[in-house]
């Protein structure tokens, strides 16, 4: 087969792979804020709750949410994982594999 026959593939191959890389980076970047921001306004909260003047409840739910981030990164990494398709690549490679073959 011609040169251009093969072109879409490995384009549409990179295309996956660029949007798994993105989609993957922004929902976990998007989860770390969303925890962080709600420790702060957890911590703001206590403090103002039990009137804490040195911000100790504050300090103390951002060190607890460090835990929480990595254990919500690591839920949020691999369900993105497990709904990538790797066969569909693999497929994709051993169609370029025949084509140049033949």
């Amino acid at each position: 087969m011609s040169e251009t026959g093969k072109q879409p593939q490995k384009k549409d191959l990179l295309f996956d792979t660029y949007k798994a890389i993105f989609v993957g980076g922004g929902v976990t970047g998007c989860v770390i804020i969303l925890i962080v921001a709600a420790a702060l306004v957890i911590g703001f909260w206590l403090d103002k709750l039990f009137e804490s003047a040195n911000h100790i409840y504050t300090f103390g739910s951002i060190i607890l949410s460090v835990p929480v981030t990595f254990a919500a990164i690591i839920w949020v990494v691999r369900l993105i994982s497990s709904r990538m398709r790797p066969s569909d690549t693999e497929d994709i490679i051993a169609q370029n594999e025949l084509q140049e073959d033949l």
